[in-house]
């Protein structure tokens, strides 16, 4: 049977909808500081549908970056990478109490895309510099890669791909807001390709062990 791959988050969730087998569950402008502090209240696998064998891919992070890291850094006067491992340690913490829920769930953690300053929001606007914004989300990516094959999770991480020199997203590549147009999410699929094939060979070989 084929697993069955579902994508977790806010808007950029939509980035994988064309993706073979994935079902889409955009629970709106959610950010990933909420996901920490609300745990279960907000992001449980239980009632959203996930079961044994299930992906579930988890994109939130970009409005944190956009509108809420550099604010509580200046206006708190917080250092960047206390915010930043405060953030992901409670984001982390929600995540690990989820998986613990199952025997086999494989966790992909989907890093934050280049930011932008194309499609102002009013509700969710930019705060700082564009320079200050791809600093934040490389910072806060790094940081998300180390912690997550810290826990045993995937990731996919195409920041480079859709960034030019200065780290800001390719106004090409995206749908002229915040997202990567659908149409050029090739190397979101390759990477999404790549676990599914580690995914089947590791059930493989539980399956034969067994």
């Amino acid at each position: 049977m084929e697993q069955r791959i579902h994508v977790i988050g806010d808007s950029h969730s939509g980035e994988f909808q064309n993706i073979e087998n994935s079902v889409i569950h955009c629970i709106g402008p959610r950010t990933m500081y909420r996901i920490g502090r609300d745990g279960l209240a907000i992001l449980d696998f239980r009632t959203i549908g996930i079961h044994e064998n299930d992906i579930v891919v988890l994109t939130f992070g970009e409005i944190d970056v956009r509108c809420h890291i550099g604010k509580q850094r200046d206006m708190q006067k917080r250092i960047l990478n206390e915010i930043l491992d405060t953030l992901l340690k409670n984001y982390f913490n929600t995540i690990m109490l989820n998986k613990s829920f199952y025997k086999n769930v494989t966790v992909v953690l989907y890093t934050v895309t280049p930011p932008t300053n194309n499609a102002f929001n009013f509700e969710f606007p930019f705060y700082g510099s564009i320079a200050d914004r791809v600093n934040i989300s490389r910072k806060l990516n790094e940081k998300l890669v180390k912690m997550a094959s810290e826990n045993g999770l995937e990731v996919i991480n195409v920041y480079n791909d859709f960034a030019d020199a200065a780290g800001k997203l390719i106004p090409a590549l995206s749908d002229m807001s915040v997202h990567i147009k659908m149409e050029c999410n090739q190397p979101i699929r390759d990477q999404m390709d790549k676990i599914l094939c580690r995914c089947l060979f590791s059930r493989d070989s539980t399956e034969m062990d067994g």
